[in-house]
């Protein structure tokens, strides 16, 4: 259901993106593996896209740990989805921030 204001229709096109990336990020890292490529993910953000959702929301600072690790430190694997607590995750399944970070299998 959709709500008055296009709100959840807006919210779904994100999600489509979101996967999008985190999927060109893979190819690019497979087409060209001399060039690092990753997507990552902040967590859920108290930022204008969020206004009028409830939640437990990260501030803007805390929601740059996935981006700060991608481009300072060094990345054993290319092509790798970050979550928000920095570590690698599935892209198609869900892991929750605190638990064990994905292998690959």
């Amino acid at each position: 259901m959709t709500k008055e204001d296009g709100s959840d229709d807006l919210m779904a096109a994100y999600g489509i993106s979101k996967s999008a990336c985190g999927i060109y990020a893979a190819m690019s890292a497979k087409k060209y593996p001399s060039l690092k490529s990753s997507s990552i993910t902040p967590g859920y953000v108290d930022t204008a896209i969020t206004a009028g959702y409830s939640g437990d929301k990260k501030t803007p600072e805390e929601g740059t740990v996935s981006i700060r690790k991608c481009l300072f430190e060094d990345l054993k694997g290319n092509g790798w989805f970050y979550g928000s607590d920095g570590l690698r995750s599935p892209l198609c399944a869900s892991r929750d921030p605190g638990t064990p970070e994905y292998d690959g299998n």
